[in-house]
């Protein structure tokens, strides 16, 4: 598994920017200054990077989904598989009556997590 980096540490990261945007404002010249800043303007700094952070992250999160046919495809095992397992394990997510499914890479990794074969009957 590859490593990850640190979002918050990692420069070229959007969340980096969005922190680092924030700093700028609170601490000018990365220097702390003697008048302090009201709790308002700190609230409003946060409220806007937690705000910038989110609507990064579920923009990076619409890049990273897979549809039936790609995990069937990836796992080697049939899209009815596909959608048996993630009923079973709760994993992905159903969009509406159909059979539309997506799934994050930690969905498809949970089910390639699993025994081959029927499992044993239960008495």
């Amino acid at each position: 598994m590859a490593e990850t980096s640190d979002p918050l540490n990692d420069s070229t990261s959007i969340y980096y920017s969005i922190l680092q945007r924030a700093l700028d404002i609170l601490i000018p010249d990365g220097v702390p200054s003697h008048a302090t800043r009201s709790p308002a303007t700190i609230d409003a700094v946060l409220r806007k990077a937690v705000h910038d952070a989110r609507e990064a992250a579920l923009a990076e999160a619409a890049f990273d989904l897979y549809g039936v046919e790609q995990v069937a495809e990836e796992l080697g095992i049939t899209p009815a598989r596909v959608r048996a397992l993630a009923t079973s394990r709760g994993v992905g997510a159903h969009l509406g009556r159909g059979e539309t499914w997506v799934f994050r890479r930690a969905d498809i990794e949970a089910m390639r997590d699993r025994k081959p074969g029927r499992p044993p009957k239960q008495d």
